[in-house]
């Protein structure tokens, strides 16, 4: 059996909580989903084992994503709700690759992507049932 490292078990919690707050951010009815960029960076520890990895760091951004605007009935709404969900990703994760260039994190895109689609899936589905 494989056993995670301390790193994919950070990037693990990491993502769930990226998660649950992505999925908290749309209960007040809102028509906004929030796509959360995340990078995780990993510092060494001189101190640490072999075995450690020194000190996992998340950076995240925030970006608001409206579909006040959008008719997801239709196959234009939803289409063009993923093109601003995709934007709003590759803006938040270029502005954290901007802001802390030695952060290596090649995840940012389709952790922050996938996140904001269940999100937007809900919403997709709450519209075509009423």
């Amino acid at each position: 059996m494989h056993k995670p490292s301390p790193l994919h078990l950070a990037i693990l919690v990491g993502s769930s909580l990226l998660l649950s707050q992505s999925a908290f951010a749309q209960e007040g009815g809102s028509q906004e989903i929030q796509v959360i960029a995340p990078r995780v960076g990993v510092t060494q520890d001189e101190r640490a084992s072999a075995g450690g990895i020194g000190k996992v760091m998340v950076y995240s951004v925030q970006k608001p994503v409206s579909f006040a605007d959008l008719d997801l009935t239709s196959v234009k709404g939803v289409d063009e709700l993923k093109q601003r969900i995709h934007d709003a990703a590759k803006s938040g994760c270029d502005q954290i690759s901007k802001e802390y260039p030695l952060v290596k994190d090649d995840s940012c895109m389709k952790t922050a992507v996938d996140n904001a689609m269940v999100q937007a899936n809900q919403v997709i589905d709450a519209a075509n049932k009423s």
